[in-house]
């Protein structure tokens, strides 16, 4: 008698539907952060794309990195497009946040164990 596997088998998306509902988080978030910002001085301000694109980074194979980095910062571009004029926008800080989100991410895949990554924190 054999027992029967226990293993869940999901669909994996199509790399591009993940692509773009990456997309379409970073730009939710990233314009939230910025009406968090310009609300008032009371908050820290937050910058939570790239945080979202950390865990991206993490998450998935290198070969999507480029992919994931091109999608939250039109994300990101766009969601600034909505509240600032073109000619305020400021592309270093996109690739800023790129460069500290592929660091964070990498330094999680080097520091984290590869199975499961929380147990390391109980």
């Amino acid at each position: 008698m054999s027992k029967p596997s226990q293993h869940v088998f999901v669909t994996v998306p199509h790399p591009l539907l993940r692509l773009v509902s990456l997309g379409l988080v970073a730009f939710v978030f990233t314009l939230f952060s910025l009406v968090l910002s310009r609300v008032g001085t009371q908050l820290a301000p937050l910058w939570f794309p790239t945080s979202i694109m950390m865990v991206a980074f993490y998450r998935h194979a290198g070969r999507l990195w480029p992919g994931i980095a091109v999608a939250c910062s039109l994300g990101s571009i766009g969601a600034s497009l909505t509240l600032f004029p073109a000619a305020s926008l400021n592309f270093s800080w996109t690739a800023i946040n790129i460069i500290e989100a592929a660091t964070g991410a990498i330094l999680l895949r080097k520091l984290l164990p590869q199975l499961q990554p929380l147990t390391k924190f109980e």
